[in-house]
Parts: structure tokens; C-alpha cells; sequence
């Protein structure tokens, strides 16, 4: 005896008896769809229909047409005196100082220097004529040219100059 089929769409009545070869045809057609129920002999229980096997033709890959070569790009070459070479990036910003040059100084009269550093100069303030020596020091920024400061020397009770010199070196 041949095996019978049936199937069904959702919940509507079952369709059939049906041959394996009349099932493949309405699968082929679109009447059966893989996700209707078929039943086997009039059985209790039915199965989705893409359980069934030689029921549905495999799914073949629809061939996509080869895509249209591509044209290669048309490189224009710029004139010779046109092209200019990559700016290399910047190490430091546009707006840096100009390092600033070292300063010194050099005592001329009435004075001893004690020491110097960013631009500052440390130095003891002494007596052209008596040769007393204050014994504080005194702290003046290092300008270009000739500095001068007043020194009241307590010794001989007069009012001197002191004279530095500023350099850049």
C-alpha cells in the first residue's frame, strides 16, 4: 500500500490524500509552504513540513551577476613646481618664547659679587675710599649696561656709589 499525505495551512482543514510525487509538485508550486503541518498516513500527530525530507528542492544559491569592473582611477600628475613636500608636524607651539640669552655681572666699583642666577645678582656693597665692607648683600636684577645703587658707608659717614655692569653672554 502507498503512503498517503496530508497537510494543512495553520489551522484550516487538512488537505489530501496526496502521493510523495503529487506532495513534491505542490511544495514546488508554492501550495505547500515549509511552515504548514504534513501528516503521514492520516497519523495523530502532524510535523512541520521542512521536516519532510525530498519534500522541498534544496534552497540553491541565487547566482549574483559578477559585479562591473571597476575603471582604475585616473591619477592626474600636478606639474612639477606644483607639488610641495609635507609639512613636517611642529615640536613646539608657534607662540614659544625666543630662549632668553644668560646674563652677568661684572662688579666695577664698591662692590663684591656674592653670587648670580636667572638673572639676579647678589653683592656686598663696599667703601671706594675707606675699603669698609658691608655685611649684608644686596639683590638687583641684571640689566645691559652699567647699574648703579647708593651705598652710605657708615664708617666714614658718606654717601658712595657702587657700579656694576650688566653683560650678556
Amino acid at each position: 500500500m502507498a503512503n498517503r499525505w496530508y497537510y494543512a495551512h495553520g489551522d484550516k482543514k487538512k488537505l489530501g490524500p496526496f502521493t510523495a510525487d503529487e506532495m513534491r509538485c505542490l511544495a514546488v508550486k508554492g501550495d505547500i509552504l515549509r511552515s504548514d503541518t504534513v501528516w503521514l498516513n492520516d497519523g495523530p500527530r502532524g510535523v512541520l513540513a521542512t521536516r519532510v525530507e525530498h519534500l522541498f528542492q534544496p534552497e540553491a544559491s541565487v547566482p549574483v551577476p559578477p559585479a562591473p569592473p571597476e575603471a582604475p582611477p585616473v591619477i592626474q600628475e600636478a606639474p612639477p613646481a606644483a607639488v610641495k613636500p609635507p609639512e613636517a608636524p611642529r615640536t613646539t607651539p608657534a607662540y614659544a618664547p625666543v630662549p632668553e640669552k644668560k646674563r652677568k655681572a661684572i662688579a666695577m666699583e664698591g662692590a663684591t659679587i656674592v653670587g648670580q642666577d636667572n638673572g639676579m645678582v647678589r653683592f656686598r656693597k663696599r667703601c671706594t675710599t675707606c675699603k669698609h665692607e658691608d655685611s649684608s648683600y644686596a639683590t638687583m636684577k641684571i640689566t645691559t649696561g652699567t647699574m648703579k645703587v647708593n651705598f652710605y658707608c657708615p664708617k666714614c659717614r658718606k654717601k658712595r656709589e657702587v657700579k656694576l655692569r650688566g653683560v650678556m653672554g
